[in-house]
């Protein structure tokens, strides 16, 4: 049975609903791998989906439990404009009636994220017996790949696994459009909500009705019209708008009360709140900020931002996408390389943007091990070193043993390599032998040609329909210079 998550106790109280969302998509990923070992039968496929079920139940059920205690202890230990929580002991009517609307609000986006992710696994059960099955490729693809490399087949479920994982198998698209995985989706609920929960405590301390958003340095489009205006909490006062036009109402046609409003412009908002006052304010002071604030003389719909602020947020946001990218470059050249790559990310980058010739080395040797895994770094060290002497064969892979034919069955012409075996005085069995005995091969046009490497001699292979045929051969004491300057080349690099 596996171990029951039990609720953080450390300072960061969303850990826990992290660690139960992480918890919840792989164990769907053991059910759908348990599912295809079981075999595509309707029995075992009905018996995965209530296993599923299950699954999904128990994490709504784990966050029933724990959300409105991890939004209470937020109120609790928020920011220090809320002294006072830390020593409360109960809390308000006003502050329960927030923390009960943000913990239905969660668990309402919880309970939706369960559902929709039982009905994509519900969906990759369903087509898991049609031959376009994007999962049934994947899984195909590794098991394949390792069967090549000469792994057991066993290995691939793991490769499998990671990979599922890195897609986000439960993934699917909210109303917006967006994809999201279960972890993701859910991470982000969990991290909006929070900062929502330290908005309502802020907002929550006292009956201070005036409150302003704070303008930053550059931002979105949304909170752009938004920002530096000042508003009512309670939605009442004549002179500034309601605070839920900016937050949002839950319930279009409900009030605008505090508890009926989304508490952020939009999730993952950095936006804060600062207490207003017109203490001393002079009259004109006072008049600009109500007339600033007001939505009919500063329509909402205007963006204020001038052209330099648009272009700051715009660089600001091709920076967070460069960041987020360099981050997943980073961990698939960790996964492929290995030690050749930095552990540390910010040497990674260091080494990516500072001109060294590592990176372009790195790239070069990702790609290779991409298109051929079961190859590895001394020939492609190798190859290149080869193209540096302006020897350019094709692709250096190791070598692997092909049945080819020298003369096809049913052919009575003699071929080629009939002539050459004659001329070079070279008997079928040695022909052979240089493939048996290659060190390396190299792979020309397309894959349909395959030239072996060996101390003894040279074979090459062509493709012709189905079939590999020996198109000629050399033994050692036909070799040219640069033939010897290959094999060099070879053992140099350990081949």
């Amino acid at each position: 049975m596996a171990k029951k998550i039990r609720p953080a106790k450390e300072t960061d109280v969303t850990a826990y609903l992290r660690r139960l969302f992480l918890k919840t998509e792989q164990e769907l990923i053991r059910e759908i791998m348990r599912k295809r070992s079981a075999g595509y039968v309707d029995y075992a496929e009905a018996a995965a989906l209530e296993r599923v079920q299950k699954i999904l139940q128990d994490m709504v059920d784990d966050s029933w439990e724990y959300i409105p205690e991890m939004i209470e202890t937020i109120f609790y230990h928020s920011d220090k404009d809320a002294a006072g929580y830390a020593n409360a002991r109960t809390l308000t009517a006003a502050q329960t009636d927030v923390v009960q609307q943000l913990s239905n609000n969660l668990l309402g986006e919880i309970m939706e994220m369960a559902g929709t992710a039982r009905k994509s696994v519900e969906a990759v059960f369903t087509i898991a017996r049609l031959e376009n099955d994007p999962f049934r490729r994947l899984t195909l693809e590794q098991v394949l790949r390792q069967e090549a490399a000469g792994s057991p087949w066993i290995r691939s479920s793991r490769d499998l696994v990671k990979k599922m994982e890195q897609d986000g198998i439960t993934a699917f698209v909210d109303k917006s459009g967006r994809r999201w995985s279960l972890r993701a989706y859910g991470n982000m609920a969990v991290r909006t909500t929070a900062r929502q929960a330290e908005v309502a405590a802020l907002l929550t301390a006292d009956d201070h009705d005036l409150w302003q958003i704070i303008k930053i340095g550059s931002t979105c489009p949304v909170c752009a019209p938004l920002e530096g205006r000042v508003y009512s909490k309670s939605g009442t006062d004549p002179d500034y708008p309601p605070l839920s036009m900016a937050f949002g109402k839950v319930d279009p046609a409900g009030g605008d009360n505090l508890a009926n409003t989304w508490l952020n412009i939009h999730p993952n908002c950095l936006h804060m709140l600062a207490k207003y006052t017109t203490v001393g304010k002079t009259e004109k002071q006072i008049r600009r900020d109500r007339d600033f604030s007001d939505p009919e003389k500063n329509p909402v719909t205007k963006d204020p931002r001038s052209k330099k602020q648009i272009a700051a947020y715009r660089e600001k946001e091709r920076n967070r996408r460069k960041l987020l990218a360099d981050m997943k470059q980073h961990k698939e050249y960790r996964a492929v390389l290995g030690r050749e790559v930095p552990k540390d990310f910010a040497k990674f980058r260091e080494m990516k943007y500072n001109g060294s010739g590592k990176w372009e080395y790195l790239k070069g040797l990702k790609r290779y091990l991409d298109q051929y895994p079961t190859s590895n770094r001394k020939f492609y060290d190798a190859g290149e070193e080869l193209k540096r002497l302006g020897i350019k064969k094709g692709v250096l892979l190791p070598s692997v043993l092909v049945q080819a034919f020298i003369l096809p069955e049913g052919k009575k012409d003699p071929y080629h390599i009939m002539n050459r075996m004659l001329g070079r005085n070279m008997t079928d069995d040695d022909v052979r032998s240089y493939m048996t005995k290659a060190k390396a091969m190299f792979v020309q046009w397309g894959g349909k040609r395959l030239v072996f490497y060996g101390n003894s001699g040279i074979a090459v292979i062509t493709k012709v329909n189905e079939d590999w045929i020996y198109k000629t051969a050399w033994k050692r004491a036909d070799f040219d210079e640069e033939t010897g300057q290959i094999l060099e080349v070879l053992k140099k690099y350990g081949i």
